[in-house]
């Protein structure tokens, strides 16, 4: 991590604001799923993998979660592989990452797919702006990977590090509710906003997982 000492030092020197802009950056990296690197076979799941695989392809995590209420043995390992990647999807961080954990208790789990259970397992920890455990899984995907998609998702994640390095010790953020507001909020989803004499009108994004002015 030497490399990134000037990175740090100018960071540092932004302030806390760039550090909740810095993990709003992170929260942008995708998990995305290659189906054409693990064949269903050498996962050892059973008949429904390579739909469920097409769909995680693509992205369509409602037809997912639909076609995953069909597999009949729910504590399989391909129905914990797809349940935590739309536990993740769904913005369920903390119930993803525990079923993770109990996935990596089943031996001889594909590389290709313990790789990206850690990568969601990192992007999950950044959600919970946990940052430390993130960058310990982070740094612990260093070196793995056996294919050319494996390698690419592995470089992404040492980027990641480097960002995660620099606020490993920002403790998690917390919201303090101390009083009621009720915010005037048109039809359009607008507030008015009044800064000095100037009156504007802002879009109130109730799912943000960061606001930054």
């Amino acid at each position: 991590m030497h490399e990134t000492g000037a990175f740090e030092s100018a960071v540092r020197r932004a302030g806390i604001a760039s550090l909740a802009l810095l993990g709003s950056l992170m929260q942008g990296c995708g998990v995305g799923f290659d189906s054409s690197n693990v064949s269903g076979r050498s996962f050892g799941l059973g008949p429904h993998y390579p739909e469920l695989a097409a769909l995680l392809q693509v992205r369509d995590y409602f037809a997912l979660r639909t076609r995953l209420q069909g597999v009949s043995d729910r504590e399989s390992p391909e129905a914990l592989f797809f349940r935590a990647s739309l536990q993740h999807a769904f913005n369920q961080p903390a119930l993803s990452n525990a079923t993770i954990d109990t996935l990596f208790e089943h031996d001889a789990l594909p590389d290709s797919i313990t790789l990206r259970l850690k990568q969601i397992k990192l992007n999950n920890y950044i959600r919970l702006h946990r940052y430390r455990e993130a960058l310990d899984v982070a740094t612990a995907t260093f070196g793995e990977g056996d294919s050319e998609s494996d390698f690419a998702i592995v470089a992404d994640i040492r980027n990641t590090a480097r960002l995660l390095a620099v606020i490993a010790s920002v403790p998690p953020q917390e919201a303090s509710i101390r009083a009621q507001t009720t915010l005037p909020i048109d039809d359009a989803g607008h507030v008015p906003i009044q800064i000095e004499s100037s009156a504007r009108s802002y879009t109130f994004d109730t799912g943000a997982n960061f606001s930054v002015l």
